[in-house]
């Protein structure tokens, strides 16, 4: 499933970058700055469904091979579960901004253009990106605890991340209910 959603990731940068090269009917140079507007802003949304769908691959593994018993009898605290469990999703993150770097890099070379900003690309992702995404990681990984099938914890963590600023339409309006 995993290289499936990177694949197809990938797939619509490229079709986005062939689409987003023009602006205002001027056909434009690949910059990096257009490279993380709109073909890597498509990617991240496969990034957030990557996250929640590994967040409950992390969190029901044990339940899944009928493991739970022996893990639950094991002597490790479940601090340290939880924290592996969270730090191996915000590696399969940074994989995935890795991910978006190359691809913009090589979708910037086959249109010939090779002033590549290693640094935009960094600091863009890795600097601003990223933290939001760990932050919605820890959701996920908070989430997945409460739902006991990972696929309805899954529509869950959806719905929320496409509606949830949505939640002033209802009356709710106290900021202490808005995420991130």
């Amino acid at each position: 499933v995993f290289l499936i959603l990177v694949g197809l990731g990938i797939l619509m940068m490229v079709l986005v970058s062939t689409t987003g090269s023009m602006v205002y009917g001027t056909s434009v140079y690949p910059v990096t700055r257009i490279m993380l507007e709109l073909p890597g802003a498509t990617f991240q949304f496969f990034a957030i469904l990557i996250t929640f769908l590994a967040a409950g691959q992390l969190v029901h593994r044990a339940a899944i091979s009928k493991m739970d018993h022996l893990i639950d009898s094991s002597p490790v605290s479940n601090g340290v579960l939880f924290a592996s469990k969270t730090l191996a999703l915000i590696l399969v993150q940074l994989v995935l901004w890795l991910v978006i770097i190359f691809s913009g890099i090589a979708i910037q070379s086959y249109h010939g253009f090779y002033d590549f900003e290693i640094g935009l690309y960094l600091k863009a992702l890795l600097g601003i990106n990223w933290i939001w995404y760990i932050i919605w990681a820890g959701l996920a990984i908070a989430v997945q605890t409460f739902f006991k099938n990972y696929l309805i914890a899954f529509f869950v963590l959806l719905v929320f991340f496409l509606f949830g600023d949505q939640i002033s339409n209802f009356g709710i309006e106290q900021n202490i209910f808005f995420f991130n």
